[in-house]
């Protein structure tokens, strides 16, 4: 219990009364021994006068973290009679020597000055405690006629006189939790976020957890906190400087993005609001991490009438991901169905990778539609635009072959080698693809002669696909191989790391990515079920190779090695998440949830939110469902 047990209590002589165990056995028994260690330990610091260095401290502070996160779980225990001991600490100690101990360290700790002002809010309804406490402390004049409310000003007034501005919404959110017939002052709670609302890198990430505090305390009470144009652009600068805190960076800016403002009630303009969103969406683009996209494109889509209205490579790079991603391309349907054909058709940025959201999901009245509304609704100089690009003509070629209209991809290959003289690695990946559609040897040797045409730096990125195609076969039943795949993998790394034996190019990422998904998830033990234990080494390799990733050299083909514990893979921040989000699918299907929740907190780190990991959890299921229900 945070109180002593009833036969450690002192008579508290300025109270006038004693301490009973009676009425607080249900407390009693509802403390657990964390509590109790916490209250003997700051006893201890305070009855025989020790320093406050950063142990003491990191006690005292874990000591009110635990009270509040007892008080704000128990909506029923708020301060009375009955549990007042349970959260005071004077109550607990001899008073002169709390006094004592605050008075030595007042000048030199916040955590000292925390002390007090703590116990002057847990029994602010004891006005001749209160009047000894700050009489006893404090050197300013003071009223023992003022009311309850003036008392939790002097609090606040207090803590920001001695510049403990981290500490000042902490008071404040502490006496509502306490006292929640008390109702939240906006005004009060503005002027405090004004004066906590500063650029410090040093302690942003506090001021702005109690931010987030402070605003879930207002949406408890269903209450809205405007925010200023300073605090607002205050706050997006320090979230700004959270470059090692993604994670609480990009909780900041969602919050940032709904929040009212006093300026958009008055002249509608969410412009502001707007940019921080989409802020948000590029770096989720750029870590990929299609669920954080998701979940701040349905926040803002309306925010604009009608969506295209909305930045055009903002739209661009929505779609992008979503198509790159297979559990999202639902979502592409939804945003083309939600686009005007005029604004699809002279887009030029967007109209490609809707051709190729077309190709992977063989969408034929999808693409007709697209061609008979090119004829309506583009521009002529759109057109002319359109036929000299080449992403838009090696988008073209990809949906055509397709389809296999091959007299029309045909022209569009000839069109391309007239405008820049050959294909390029992209036309080259699609005609590979096409080869491989069917599973045979014979396609693998096309594939191969293929290969032995093209440029050497041109093919090099077509082995990743080669080989991830490879292994899909491999694994599933009734394949047409005639023998072992890995020979064939092995051939290929050996070509590809003695052009780049410093591995340097990004294919060596696509090959980590590959190696953990067959690790984790094409590896039969016996009875043709997935060795759990294969996880634990994915896990290792990931840490292993995270540890430095600056070292550019890793294992040309983990396939090959002898011993597992040996591979390194190559990490870097377009892969990682791809890979974690590999070993979190199979760690939840094989109940492997120490591994899954492992995923969880790295990938929280990297700045995936825990609700964004919950959605895209929920539409990889939803896309598996299709596919076994045969709905694409």
């Amino acid at each position: 219990m945070f109180c002593r047990p009833f036969f450690q209590c002192v008579t508290i002589r300025h109270l006038n009364y004693k301490v009973y165990a009676s009425p607080y056995k249900k407390l009693y028994s509802q403390t657990t021994t964390k509590g109790q260690s916490l209250v003997n330990n700051i006893t201890d610091i305070i009855n025989n006068d020790k320093i406050l260095n950063g142990q003491n401290n990191y006690m005292i502070r874990e000591y009110w973290k635990y009270r509040s996160e007892t008080v704000s779980s128990d909506a029923n225990l708020h301060v009375n009679k009955q549990n007042l001991f349970e959260l005071s600490l004077v109550h607990n100690i001899e008073f002169n020597k709390f006094v004592q101990f605050v008075k030595k360290n007042n000048q030199i700790s916040s955590t000292s000055r925390g002390l007090y002002r703590r116990e002057i809010i847990y029994n602010i309804r004891d006005r001749k405690l209160i009047s000894e406490v700050i009489g006893r402390i404090s050197t300013d004049p003071y009223d023992s006629n003022m009311s309850e409310k003036e008392i939790f000003m002097w609090c606040l007034n207090d803590a920001i006189k001695t510049q403990d501005f981290p500490m000042v919404i902490d008071l404040y959110i502490l006496y509502h939790n306490l006292y929640p017939e008390s109702k939240l002052d906006t005004k009060l709670a503005s002027k405090i976020l004004s004066a906590t609302s500063f650029n410090n890198p040093k302690i942003n990430d506090i001021l702005l957890r109690n931010y987030l505090r402070l605003e879930d305390l207002f949406q408890t009470q269903k209450m809205v906190l405007p925010l200023t144009n300073f605090q607002f652009y205050t706050l997006n600068i320090m979230a700004q400087s959270l470059r090692k805190a993604p994670h609480l960076e990009k909780e900041v800016k969602r919050q940032l993005m709904t929040a009212t403002l006093e300026s958009s009630l008055l002249n509608g303009d969410n412009q502001s609001q707007l940019n921080i969103a989409y802020s948000l969406i590029k770096f989720d683009c750029n870590i990929n991490n299609p669920a954080g996209v998701l979940v701040v494109w349905n926040q803002i889509k309306d925010m604009c009438n009608p969506v295209t209205q909305h930045d055009p490579r903002v739209i661009f790079n929505i779609f992008k991901i979503f198509n790159k991603n297979t559990a999202y391309n639902n979502e592409c349907a939804k945003l083309i169905e939600e686009l005007s054909p005029v604004y699809i058709c002279n887009n030029p940025l967007l109209l490609p990778e809707i051709l190729r959201y077309i190709s992977r999901t063989s969408s034929l009245q999808l693409a007709q539609s697209i061609i008979r509304n090119m004829r309506s609704f583009a521009s002529q100089s759109i057109q002319v635009l359109l036929w000299n690009s080449k992403d838009y003509l090696s988008s073209l070629f990809e949906m055509q072959l397709s389809f296999q209209d091959y007299k029309n991809s045909n022209q569009t290959m000839k069109r391309i080698e007239e405008l820049y003289g050959s294909l390029s690695t992209q036309e080259y990946m699609v005609i590979a693809q096409q080869l491989l559609r069917n599973k045979s040897t014979e396609t693998i040797l096309q594939a191969l002669k293929l290969l032995d045409s093209i440029p050497a730096q041109k093919r090099l990125p077509l082995y990743p696909m080669i080989i991830n195609k490879l292994l899909e076969w491999d694994k599933q039943k009734g394949s047409k191989l005639n023998e072992s795949v890995f020979p064939l993998i092995n051939e290929f790394l050996m070509k590809v790391h003695r052009i780049d034996h410093k591995h340097e190019l990004p294919l060596w990422e696509y090959i980590a990515a590959i190696y953990t998904k067959f690790l984790v998830d094409g590896v039969p033990s016996s009875k043709n079920k997935i060795n759990k234990s294969n996880l634990d080494l994915a896990k290792y390799l990931y840490i292993k190779s995270s540890t430095n990733m600056s070292d550019k050299i890793c294992s040309y083909n983990p396939w090959s090695m002898q011993n597992p514990m040996d591979i390194k893979i190559k990490l870097t921040k377009r892969n990682r998440l791809v890979i974690l989000r590999t070993i979190a699918d199979s760690s939840k299907k094989l109940n492997r949830y120490d591994i899954y929740m492992w995923c969880c907190s790295m990938l929280n780190s990297l700045g995936v939110l825990t609700s964004e990991l919950k959605t895209d959890w929920e539409m990889r299921k939803q896309s598996r469902n299709r596919k076994t229900d045969g709905v694409k």
